[in-house]
């Protein structure tokens, strides 16, 4: 048996910047049974793509593969960035709806805000510049200065995330 933790990412796989996050944070914070525990990820590839019918199939096609090979469940675990929800109407109901849409497909709902590398590297980052700065954080073992308790987020704050929430759900998450 087992269980798959599959990671959707606004990314895209050639930048890979969200994964190396969250996979830095897993290896650091985190306990669980590596024979129990999968991790896949599947790259959206920009934001509003979270639902197009072509990567609902790929989501599908993870879980489906999962259950062939292991007889196990599949955890969907949906990232989004929260961008300018306070001050921007459309970033607001973006969030909402993604929200909203992994409530209705039962999927878990993680957020960073206003976005992942304010959550990690503590400021916002150039497009350009994401892919080295995820790389550089990850090489410099920068996790380390990460307060966990930012982490723990239960509403949206500027460099604030709900990821531990979510991932205690299945491993043990230090504080």
């Amino acid at each position: 048996m087992g269980r798959q933790l599959l990671f959707c990412v606004e990314t895209d796989k050639q930048c890979n910047s969200d994964w190396i996050y969250i996979k830095n944070f897993i290896d650091t914070y985190c306990t669980y049974d590596k024979a129990e525990i999968r991790f896949e990820k599947l790259y959206m590839g920009g934001k509003g793509k979270y639902n197009t019918p072509k990567f609902e199939r790929m989501v599908q096609k993870k879980i489906s593969d999962y259950k062939k090979i292991a007889k196990g469940d599949t955890v969907v675990i949906y990232c989004f960035d929260c961008d300018d929800y306070d001050i921007e109407p459309r970033d607001k109901d973006r969030i909402e709806a993604e929200e909203q849409y992994c409530r209705d497909k039962g999927f878990e709902f993680v957020w960073f805000c206003k976005d992942i590398e304010r959550v990690f590297v503590g400021q916002k980052v150039p497009d350009d510049e994401k892919k080295k700065t995820a790389e550089e954080y990850s090489k410099k073992e920068l996790i380390t200065t990460l307060k966990p308790e930012k982490m723990h987020g239960t509403k949206f704050k500027n460099g604030v995330s709900n990821l531990a929430n979510v991932l205690e759900r299945y491993m043990t998450v230090m504080n």
